[in-house]
């Protein structure tokens, strides 16, 4: 009887067991299969092509295709792509890419292109107008020359995101740019020096960016180009300026380059330089202007840099606000320095002034020096031959108990 008891129990022992061990595999099997789904829809699952060229005018909605050649517009076309999701399948970088004649035309409307497997990246050479709407870019491969989304008419970018890519974000020639809230970030060198990771690269081209934001990337370069940068944000990296570049930044917030110690926030290299930057906030920024570029520094918040502005160029620096920086502005050999009507609040020395390499000439008018530390320090290095001038007038002088301003 006892034993009868004991097998019944065992049995119905071995019964739940039974279901739960085929319940739990039925789980991990379901679980499995949903990764799997779930897998292969972001990668793989979708209409393959090969080569894919585009001779007529051709509209696309609503599917996801891995592309395993080129997309190619012929010259007089127009591809218009709607709510597409574009997987490069590339088996080495660069191996595919996308390639648009000088009169072929691309549009892309909420819609994403990226590469099958981020190891191996692809192109984007565009001779033609492209105009990206609501669009995510990421994968694009590149070197240290070239690379990124490769711009030679005309380019549009409104709503949309470049990121994760190689070297370059955008690079354009002989081109005209648009970005309209849209952020480039995440532009990596791929195991190269970081001088050759670039957001945005510009030769003898024409930009406006608004809204827009420029993050996690060594820097962008000008030259040779015009480009306003509206009400926008740039962060974790830096702006380099060429020969011939003219740059404006208005109403914009410029936070720490990536490498703050190797780079400055905004740096000049070149001949007939241009810069403008009016209300806008340098946080940790340096602004070092250098050779013959004419700069206007005006309205803006300048904190927390090692040296707020470096000048030996022709400036104007007006109406900001310096504070809580080592040198609030550093002046060496150069043209004409005019500062007027700025408040320099807490910085470590406010201004810095040597005159080695060269005649010097600056004139300060109408400036507040605020609880400085060791405040008005004017450091003159000048040799016999150089030619320094220095001009002050009105100065509203209160530094911190000792501190005192000497020349």
């Amino acid at each position: 009887m006892k034993g009868t008891k004991n097998e019944k129990l065992q049995k119905e022992s071995v019964r739940i067991l039974m279901k739960f061990s085929n319940n739990l595999i039925l789980f991990a099997f379901a679980v499995l299969l949903s990764a799997i789904l779930l897998f292969t829809a972001h990668y793989s699952t979708g209409e393959e092509r090969g080569e894919w060229v585009i001779s007529t005018d051709s509209e696309v909605s609503n599917k996801t295709i891995i592309l395993n050649g080129n997309l190619s517009l012929k010259d007089n076309t127009t591809l218009t792509l709607n709510n597409v999701t574009l997987i490069v399948n590339s088996t080495f970088n660069g191996q595919y890419g996308i390639f648009s004649g000088s009169n072929s035309t691309l549009l892309v409307n909420n819609s994403e292109i990226r590469a099958f497997n981020g190891s191996y990246g692809y192109s984007i050479v565009l001779q033609g107008p492209v105009e990206f709407d609501y669009t995510r870019i990421s994968g694009i491969s590149g070197n240290s020359t070239i690379g990124g989304v490769q711009i030679y008419s005309k380019g549009t970018f409104k709503n949309s995101r470049i990121f994760d890519s190689q070297f370059y974000g955008i690079y354009a020639e002989n081109a005209e740019i648009m970005l309209n809230n849209t952020t480039i970030e995440q532009i990596v060198p791929w195991n190269t020096p970081y001088k050759f990771a670039t957001g945005i690269l510009l030769m003898s081209s024409k930009a406006e960016i608004i809204h827009s934001e420029l993050k996690d990337t060594l820097c962008s370069y000008f030259r040779d180009s015009k480009v306003v940068i509206e009400s926008s944000l740039i962060q974790n990296s830096s702006i380099k300026m060429g020969s011939s570049s003219d740059v404006s930044i208005l109403n914009c917030t410029l936070k720490k380059p990536y490498l703050s110690l190797l780079s400055r926030g905004i740096s000049c290299s070149g001949e007939g330089i241009r810069l403008f930057v009016f209300n806008s906030t340098l946080d940790d920024f340096d602004v070092l202007l250098t050779n013959d570029a004419q700069a206007i520094i005006l309205n803006n918040t300048i904190e927390n840099c090692m040296s707020g502005i470096v000048t030996s160029s022709n400036s104007l620096i007006k109406g900001n606000k310096i504070l809580n920086n080592t040198y609030g502005i550093y002046m060496w050999s150069g043209i004409t320095r005019n500062i007027y009507n700025n408040t320099f609040f807490n910085n470590t020395w406010d201004l810095g002034y040597n005159g080695i390499d060269g005649p010097s000439f600056s004139e300060l008018q109408n400036n507040s020096f605020l609880r400085g530390k060791k405040n008005i320090g004017f450091i003159d290095k000048g040799h016999r031959d150089a030619i320094s001038s220095l001009m002050i007038y009105n100065l509203k002088y209160k530094p911190e108990a000792g501190a005192r301003g000497y020349i």
